[in-house]
C-alpha cells in the first residue's frame, strides 16, 4: 500500500513543476537536486523543455523519504483511501494550532517560511463540524439541560474526535486557513485518519494527571480524511474565525 503511495508521489513530483511552491526553499532546493536549472518557471510554459535525465531518480528519492515519514507517524489508515494526489485550487485549507501564534520555528529549510504544519484538513469536515454545532446550540437554547458545552468547546471536541488529534498533540486553540487559487495546486499525501488514544500512552503524567482516568483510556475515533502537505505554499495563512459570530469572541 505505501510503495503504491510512493510511486504515486513520485509520478506526481516528476511530471509536474508546481508554481505555488517556486518560493518555498526546501521544495526548489528538491528542484536544483534533480539537476533543474533555474529560471524554474520555465517548465510552467504550455510546452516545456524537457526535465533533466537525473530528475525522475531525484523525486524517486525524494517521495520514499518522504512517504516513509509519514508512514512512521501511524496516522492513516492502510485502505483505499490512502493515496498521493495533487490537490488543485480553488480550495481553503484548514489547520489546528495550538495557539494563535505561529510557535517555534524548524531548524531546516522550513524556517522563517509560512510553514506551520504538515497536517490539514478539508473545509468541508470544517462545515460539518460548524452544522454540528449549531444544532447542538439551538436544542441548547430550548432546552439547557441537554448540554453545558459552549460552541467553542463543542468545534474543538468534534475535531479532536473526527481528527483523532491528540490532546498532548494539540491544544486546538486556534485555526489557520491556507487558500489555494484556482490557477494554483500542491501535491499532498491523503487518507482516513485511524482511531487515537485521546493520550499518548508516553506522555508526562504531570501534564496529565487523569491520564489514569477512563476517559484517558478512550479512543478518538478519527475515520475522516486527513491531509498531509510536504511543502507549504510561501503566502499568508491566515487566523480563521467563523462567519456570522458563531462564537461570542470570535476567537475560533
Amino acid at each position: 500500500m505505501w510503495n503504491d503511495v510512493s510511486q504515486q508521489l513520485a509520478h506526481i513530483l516528476s511530471h509536474n513543476v508546481f508554481d505555488c511552491l517556486l518560493r518555498t526553499p526546501s521544495y526548489t532546493s528538491m528542484l536544483r537536486k534533480g539537476g533543474l536549472p533555474p529560471p524554474f518557471t520555465q517548465y510552467l510554459k504550455h510546452t516545456p523543455p524537457p526535465f533533466p535525465p537525473s530528475y525522475e531518480g531525484t523525486c524517486q528519492t525524494f517521495a520514499q523519504l518522504i512517504v516513509s515519514q509519514v508512514k512512521q507517524l501511524g496516522c492513516l489508515a492502510e485502505d483505499d483511501t490512502l493515496r498521493a494526489e495533487i490537490i488543485h485550487g480553488p480550495v481553503r485549507l484548514y489547520r489546528a494550532m495550538s495557539s494563535r501564534q505561529k510557535g517555534p520555528e524548524p531548524d531546516d529549510l522550513r524556517r522563517n517560511t509560512a510553514y506551520i504544519g504538515d497536517w490539514w484538513f478539508s473545509e468541508e469536515l470544517l462545515e460539518s463540524c460548524i452544522l454540528h454545532c449549531r444544532a447542538l446550540m439551538q436544542e441548547r437554547n430550548r432546552n439547557p439541560a441537554v448540554t453545558d458545552m459552549t460552541p467553542d468547546r463543542c468545534l474543538r471536541v468534534q475535531l479532536r474526535r473526527r481528527l483523532a488529534i491528540r490532546l498532548d498533540w494539540n491544544t486546538i486553540k486556534a485555526l489557520r486557513r491556507l487558500v489555494l487559487a484556482s490557477n494554483e495546486s500542491i501535491p499532498v499525501i491523503t487518507g482516513r485518519g485511524v482511531p487515537m488514544e485521546i493520550i499518548t500512552p508516553r506522555a508526562d503524567a504531570r501534564r496529565f494527571p487523569d491520564r489514569a482516568l477512563p476517559v484517558a483510556r478512550q479512543l478518538l475515533p478519527g475515520g475522516d480524511r486527513q491531509i498531509w502537505m510536504p511543502w507549504t505554499p510561501q503566502k499568508s495563512i491566515q487566523l480563521w474565525a467563523p462567519k456570522g459570530g458563531f462564537t461570542p469572541n470570535a476567537r475560533l
